[in-house]
């Protein structure tokens, strides 16, 4: 099995030898989804006849463990259990949920992706336009074991008899509670991410200036700080909320540049004059092209929040902008 495709067929045809009895007339097949950025993903669904909600177990991680030396059987044990714990459970994601606009309100968080490479998904799906990017929403919903998502369609505002408006109203309202988006240094965030201890939100200080929390400058990583949400999935949307943008900007007197570090968070660099935007444009690229799955990348630009239009801009377009003017 030299390819993933001939992976997921053989999987797709043996993995009922690997289910208990109860579960041999589940309906499998495979799936291919596409994901951010046009990236496209080989599953196998699966769905019990009585049950109206199916789960998907992506092969790329599977093939993955396969071709680093996993024996096939031991992939595909793992793969049965993480199936019957699932079916076992019985309909996890309560479908009555997505019924009507009240009952899924409060689930909804706008997403960030890259317009250019996101044009066919965006076909069908409720939007709005931020510099070169677009805003989506997803309902995350709760689930007995964890939660699932579903991204926001067409076909969702009319059974729900909304406009796009009071769409995206609610997801950024929802994002913009107390607690929702987190502001920390990136130092610190790397120290919690290895079990050190991590700086309270800054987003929640009392504090009307961040430079208290600011390191010297030849201090690593002192003058960047990480905009995520609380889950630090597809956090990157906080920096298309208004409400967390105008507490961001309060922090920065003097400025602020936005990168994009991936569809889940972005960084904030304070403006300074040996800042160069071009510079920072080429570190974002490399980082993207050498640290980011493709899956997961946002953008190769540099932003800038435009405070009197409430939105967010090119670094680049705001700078030539100013020399315009200066002429």
């Amino acid at each position: 099995m030299e390819t993933l495709r001939q992976f997921a067929e053989e999987a797709v045809g043996k993995i009922k030898e690997y289910l208990p009895e109860e579960y041999q007339d589940v309906e499998c097949g495979i799936v291919e989804r596409i994901k951010n950025n046009g990236v496209y993903w080989t599953g196998i669904s699966f769905r019990k006849p009585a049950d109206p909600n199916s789960m998907t177990i992506y092969m790329e991680d599977c093939f993955g463990e396969y071709k680093k030396g996993m024996p096939f059987d031991k992939v595909m044990e793992e793969m049965a259990g993480k199936i019957a714990d699932h079916l076992g459970m019985g309909p996890e994601l309560y479908i009555e949920r997505t019924e009507d606009f009240e009952s899924v309100k409060d689930f909804l968080e706008p997403l960030l992706i890259n317009t250019k490479a996101n044009r066919k998904v965006l076909q069908d799906t409720p939007c709005m336009a931020a510099a070169d990017l677009s805003v989506v929403c997803r309902a995350v919903l709760p689930m007995k074991d964890g939660q699932g998502s579903i991204e926001v369609k067409g076909i969702h505002l009319e059974k729900w008899g909304i406009e796009k408006k009071q769409l995206f109203e609610q997801a950024f309202e929802n994002m913009e509670k107390p607690g929702m988006c987190t502001l920390q240094r990136m130092d610190l965030c790397m120290l919690g991410a290895i079990g050190g201890t991590v700086e309270d939100n800054l987003l929640e200080s009392p504090e009307p200036s961040i430079k208290k929390a600011g390191l010297p400058k030849d201090t690593a990583g002192g003058e960047m700080f990480v905009l995520t949400n609380k889950s630090k999935s597809f956090g990157a949307a906080a920096m298309v909320c208004p409400g967390v943008m105008e507490k961001v900007e309060s922090l920065f007197p003097e400025g602020f540049y936005i990168l994009p570090s991936s569809v889940h968070e972005c960084l904030i660099i304070r403006k300074d004059e040996q800042l160069k935007v071009k510079e920072l444009e080429q570190m974002v690229f490399e980082v993207n092209r050498t640290a980011v799955e493709a899956h997961d990348r946002l953008s190769d630009h540099v932003y800038e929040y435009d405070r009197e239009k409430g939105s967010i801009c090119l670094a680049s377009k705001a700078l030539e902008k100013e020399r315009g003017m200066e002429r």
